[in-house]
């Protein structure tokens, strides 16, 4: 049961053993050229006929996942991953109004991944350690989504596979995912629940001076 939780968790965001079936493999060891391919990888899409491995496809049949990926400037970019019948049919650049999911990894990290020899136990390994998060849409799919992880904490950490996961730290006032990311150590909201950023003070956005310089104390 843990075995299946775990490939939930990874099939989230494209599992990528699923992706390295026959010429369905992806070239790309950065982002940057990750992007580039991504239509060339979608056309080919109809000949690989990329379903979604077992046990997993009885419980991601038909979903929607935006991938939002936080470049080292801050901004971000999108792909979506659309699952019809248990099969992976279309990966797009762009992203959906409604997406049943909203998987959020930084530039770096995904670098890291699409360099590692392992890169489901990487992602998994970025997923233990909140480098990679995963946001269900809707009030019921959160709760479910948040027991299942519960129970597939131990799982998933067991299958990770240590990558690197520095990356440079950003200024306040960039967007970010946790504190880790941010020179100050603060990653505050100021859209809760939606858009977060480096803050001068560890308890609500405080941003920095015209030099991106925090106040002193």
């Amino acid at each position: 049961m843990k075995r299946v939780l775990l490939l939930v968790v990874l099939s989230f965001i494209l599992l990528p053993s699923i992706m390295a079936a026959a010429d369905c493999s992806v070239k790309a060891t950065n982002t940057v050229d990750f992007f580039k391919e991504i239509p060339d990888f979608n056309a080919k899409l109809a000949d690989c006929n990329l379903a979604i491995p077992s046990p997993v496809n009885n419980l991601l049949k038909n979903d929607l996942v935006n991938v939002q990926v936080v470049r080292n400037n801050g901004s971000k970019d999108v792909f979506m991953i659309k699952v019809e019948n248990k099969m992976v049919k279309s990966i797009e650049l762009g992203s959906s109004n409604n997406p049943t999911y909203v998987a959020t990894l930084a530039e770096c990290a995904l670098d890291n991944v699409l360099q590692a020899e392992d890169k489901a136990g990487a992602l998994a390994y970025l997923y233990s350690k909140k480098h990679l998060t995963i946001g269900p849409h809707g009030a019921w799919r959160n709760i479910i989504f948040n027991v299942v992880m519960f129970f597939a904490r131990g799982a998933v950490a067991s299958n990770a596979k240590e990558i690197p996961t520095t990356c440079p730290k950003k200024p306040v006032g960039q967007l970010c995912n946790h504190g880790g990311e941010c020179e100050t150590g603060n990653c505050i909201g100021v859209v809760p629940g939606k858009v977060y950023m480096c803050s001068c003070d560890a308890f609500r956005y405080v941003a920095g001076d015209t030099e991106g310089k925090c106040p002193k104390n």
